[in-house]
């Protein structure tokens, strides 16, 4: 633990995703607010216990409240949100573009590691274990990237799944399998720290996998 970052266990699923990512648009206190968040795979899959991800559940704060997102700031305030995505495999950016996702959300076929976005254009950048799906020799670049796009005031969320044990899981998700792999917290908060400035940084529950635990672990991050 490091002295002064809070860590508190708990679920750190999807609706945490939503409650984090309300705070830090919140913390931003901007009049429009440009926020990318890293592949679709949450909107396009509807078996999650927040329909749709994160995206659309913003679209739905935003028709409460055109103009402020309504509930989800938690104040009145003229705030616009700029939504975009990037995503990597054009079947999922073909699901999305049949879900009507491109109504309200901006999506970009393209790879984290080298994102055609100019320089700190975003306020807020969501990666929600996204970067986990990247061998952890090479998140760097990615880390890089998320930086170079954010503001100099911005906001970086990352959800990665962590374990006392570096894993390597060929898991199944609902398009069949896929490589996760499993970082040792401290290798992450390492490559983190490279970019980011550490504001928080929380352990999730842990479960049983193979021969080590698993668990969900959340940094929130201001660009260095």
């Amino acid at each position: 633990m490091i002295p002064g970052i809070p860590q508190v266990g708990r679920a750190l699923g999807h609706h945490e995703y939503l409650e984090e990512t309300s705070k830090a648009i919140d913390m931003l206190k901007g009049d429009k607010i440009k926020i990318l968040k890293a592949d679709i795979f949450n909107e396009i899959t509807l078996r999650h216990p927040i329909p749709g991800g994160i995206l659309l559940n913003l679209k739905h704060f935003i028709s409460l409240h055109p103009v402020t997102g309504g509930a989800l700031l938690g104040d009145i305030r003229p705030t616009i949100l700029e939504l975009h995505a990037i995503e990597c495999d054009q079947k999922k950016i073909d699901q999305g573009q049949y879900m009507q996702l491109y109504e309200f959300v901006k999506i970009t076929k393209g790879d984290i590691r080298h994102m055609p976005y100019e320089d700190k254009y975003f306020d807020l950048v969501l990666d929600f274990s996204t970067l986990d799906h990247i061998r952890p020799e090479k998140i760097d670049q990615p880390l890089v990237e998320y930086s170079r796009v954010l503001k100099d005031d911005g906001l970086f969320v990352l959800f990665s799944w962590c374990a006392d044990i570096y894993k390597w899981g060929g898991l199944e998700n609902y398009d069949g399998p896929d490589n996760q792999y499993f970082f040792l917290v401290e290798d992450l908060r390492g490559k983190f720290q490279q970019s980011f400035n550490i504001l928080e940084e929380e352990k999730g529950d842990i479960y049983p996998f193979e021969d080590t635990h698993i668990f969900m672990y959340r940094f929130l991050g201001r660009k260095k």
